[in-house]
């Protein structure tokens, strides 16, 4: 992956070079495309850390692509996992459009290196409801709702709260895993009883109201597990039934049959011998027993394996209704973003 974001530099300055207007008489302007191309010279030099500080010089006067992109490389090289994939993803949001070939080549090395870290950071997509409530995360500020894209977070545990004035602040605990996406929706009550209430537009899972059941009578998963598990037992026990009836009447052929050979008669076929006859019908018996022995037991087996299932994927709605909705931020300087996450 280094060896791409290193060379992403020359095809990047190259666009940024070709398509770059006369710069204004804003000094504000002039200094960061200083810093961005004191930034692309470090780059090349291989020094990464002054390259850093000089893209990020850029970056707090010029929120554009090309600022965005180079630096975002130049995190991967860092190991600063994190901040590579929020501003790999601005690069690739508000990357230029062009027809030229090299610039969109450039481009797919950039979304190749945003899939690469992607994996090593979680992501939240975050719904705030009403409008305007300020966002922080872990005690950070990320601006009003909506945020408008996703937020990337180090694994690991995270606060969120949304505060608006004549609302109650909500706060909600997420814990991201690496290359996982999360989502979670806010909506805050209204102190004010005349206020006007806010609609959250993504379900939400309710915790239950204090005092009231979280469940009434079994739950469906329990009852389909139970009553799979009983008919399963029942079918194996008759084709057990059945095995044991086979075993038998096999004992009983083989007596049959000895009492017919020690006769000296055997068993020819219109043999008037009692033996016979009764050897006759224990063979009947015992095909007929284990027929249905097999047939039981292959229902009990098909049973379980389908109680088995039912159990994994029926929603254990005790756990789902009781599962915690969490969130983090994530920021850029000009564009703020937030995005929330919950545990399904």
């Amino acid at each position: 992956m280094a060896r791409v974001a290193r060379a992403l530099g020359v095809a990047l300055a190259l666009f940024v070079a070709a398509t770059s207007r006369p710069s204004r008489a804003d000094d504000e302007s002039d200094r960061a495309e200083q810093s961005f191309r004191e930034g692309n010279r470090a780059f090349a030099a291989g020094d990464y850390h002054a390259a850093f500080d000089a893209y990020r010089e850029a970056w707090s006067l010029r929120q554009s692509f090309d600022v965005a992109c180079n630096l975002g490389r130049t995190e991967i090289e860092l190991g600063l996992s994190r901040d590579a994939a929020e501003h790999l993803d601005y690069c690739l949001r508000t990357y230029s459009v062009s027809s030229r070939e090299d610039v969109r080549a450039a481009k797919e090395r950039f979304v190749t290196l945003f899939q690469g870290v992607r994996r090593e950071v979680g992501a939240l997509a975050v719904e705030v409801r009403p409008a305007g409530a300020e966002v922080t995360v872990d005690g950070a500020s990320y601006g009003p709702a909506p945020l408008g894209h996703e937020l990337f977070v180090t694994p690991g545990t995270h606060v969120v709260r949304a505060h608006l004035s004549g609302f109650r602040d909500e706060e909600r605990s997420i814990t991201a895993e690496p290359g996982a996406a999360l989502g979670l929706a806010i909506s805050l009550a209204a102190l004010d009883a005349n206020a006007r209430p806010a609609v959250a537009t993504t379900p939400v899972a309710a915790a239950p109201a204090r005092g009231q059941r979280a469940h009434q009578g079994m739950e469906p998963r329990t009852i389909v597990v139970l009553s799979g598990a009983a008919a399963s037992l029942i079918a194996l026990g008759v084709g057990v039934g059945f095995a044991l009836e086979a075993g038998a009447a096999h004992a009983d052929a083989s007596r049959h049959g000895e009492a017919a050979i020690q006769a000296g008669t055997g068993c020819p076929a219109g043999s008037p011998s009692p033996d016979c006859a009764a050897l006759e019908d224990a063979v009947a018996r015992e095909n007929q027993s284990r027929d249905r022995a097999d047939a039981a037991l292959l229902t009990g087996a098909i049973l379980g394996g389908a109680t088995l299932a039912a159990w994994l994927v029926i929603p254990d709605l005790a756990r789902s209704k009781t599962a915690s909705l969490r969130a983090v931020p994530w920021v850029g300087r000009e564009t703020t973003g937030l995005s929330f996450a919950g545990t399904y």
